[in-house]
């Protein structure tokens, strides 16, 4: 007779990084209401928070704002850019749009 295993109970940590994974697909779900709805004050507040974090360098933020010239397409361009750099990168982005814009982040997030 075999013994069934159970299940490892999740830890704090454990939790924590199951969040940060699934960050980058969160994202990706509020991508299309993102774009719709963030303003563009908060785009470039997202763009100093990101580049402060060592998420994004000069390069990535000056494209952002130079080679994009309408609201919609800055936004695209950085939620793209973000996640492409994967959950932890992803994860600090949803932070600070919840600290910059509580508004957007329930509207995007709950």
């Amino acid at each position: 007779m075999r013994r069934k295993r159970r299940k490892p109970y999740l830890k704090e940590e454990n939790f924590t990084n199951l969040v940060e994974v699934m960050a980058d697909k969160e994202l990706y779900k509020a991508r299309k209401l993102f774009i719709e709805s963030v303003s563009k004050q908060v785009i470039n507040q997202l763009l100093d928070d990101l580049f402060a974090d060592t998420v994004l360098n000069e390069e990535e933020k000056d494209s952002v704002k130079e080679e994009n010239n309408a609201r919609a397409e800055q936004a695209r361009c950085l939620i793209d850019m973000v996640r492409k750099k994967g959950s932890t990168a992803s994860q600090k982005m949803i932070d600070h749009i919840k600290n910059r814009d509580p508004g957007l982040f329930e509207k995007l997030f709950e």
